[in-house]
């Protein structure tokens, strides 16, 4: 990654910041449990560490056998709720083709292309609707 990537990330990573106050009391967050989240939302072990300004060893080492730290277990279960929002407003808008970036150089703002495609995946496969690159 660039660092002109990675120094958007930074500037930009509280535009997406889920309200974490609900989730204070919640039960610690496994590593496997973890590993599913960042999997299903389309977030790399190598964005993430990025975003959280810690190695990518470390978010290795969460997914396989610690727990990690609960600013982040808080942190991934506001973007669950935020990217099953995403899809139901995908589905909502009832298009019949939905646009998803190729490419993180194609991406609408900081979050990965990864994360789009899978939103419009879930989406799609609720509507069945298609999906196409942006031009």
């Amino acid at each position: 990654m660039k660092q002109s990537e990675r120094e958007a990330i930074l500037a930009n990573q509280t535009r997406h910041e889920p309200d974490m106050s609900r989730y204070k009391d919640e039960a610690p967050m496994s590593s496997a449990e973890f590993k599913c989240l960042r999997e299903y939302m389309g977030f790399s072990t190598k964005w993430l560490s990025l975003k959280w300004g810690v190695s990518e060893f470390s978010i290795q080492r969460w997914e396989r056998n610690r727990q990690p730290p609960p600013d982040m277990a808080h942190w991934m279960r506001g973007m669950l709720e935020q990217f099953g929002q995403r899809v139901d407003d995908a589905v909502d808008a009832g298009e019949t083709t939905l646009l998803v970036p190729r490419t993180d150089d194609d991406s609408p703002n900081v979050m990965p292309a990864a994360v789009y495609r899978r939103i419009a995946m879930n989406a799609a496969l609720r509507m069945e609707a298609g999906i196409e690159y942006l031009p």
